[in-house]
């Protein structure tokens, strides 16, 4: 916190990516994952004292392995975000995987 606003301290510590096997296949893209295969990134609401979540990652990523496949799971504070911008995260993770980024 700086005076009365809020903000998000970058500090390069690096961004939780975590593994996980399982031994049956994915679930239904039909129906809502399970919390237990996201590695869940904390709420954004300042406590009181203003020191709760701070020095907690603000995007968490878990990556479970299936019988028959992936599922990636992201996990993001909304303070760092809304929907249009975790696409255009997504959009260039995606260019820079496929080594595609201009």
């Amino acid at each position: 916190k700086n005076g009365d606003e809020w903000f998000v301290q970058c500090s390069n510590v690096g961004v939780p990516v975590t593994f996980d096997t399982k031994d049956f296949p994915a679930p239904p893209q039909e129906t809502p994952y399970e919390l237990s295969l996201f590695d869940l990134a904390r709420a954004a609401a300042p406590s009181a004292d203003g020191l709760s979540g701070v020095g907690e990652a603000p995007l968490r990523i878990r990556v479970t392995t299936f019988t028959d496949g992936q599922l990636l799971g992201l996990s993001y504070n909304h303070a760092l975000g809304d929907a249009a911008s975790l696409n255009l995260f997504l959009v260039a993770w995606g260019e820079e995987y496929r080594g595609t980024a201009g």
